[in-house]
């Protein structure tokens, strides 16, 4: 799956949102540790592990 790039696959415009959430420590750690390893942000792996959580609706 790629990166969100900012636009929707129907080709809108789909701009990054700040928001704010918690998340247990380890979570959040083992998030990084895994962004670190595959060259990634950890805001790219919590993005594309939601997209594919909300695909499997």
């Amino acid at each position: 799956m790629e990166a969100h790039q900012g636009t929707r696959e129907d080709g809108k415009d789909d701009p990054w949102e700040t928001t704010s959430l918690k998340m247990r420590r380890s979570t959040r750690k083992a998030v990084k540790i895994y962004a670190a390893e595959h060259d990634m942000t950890m805001q790219s792996v919590l993005e594309e592990a939601l997209l594919r959580l909300l695909a499997e609706k």
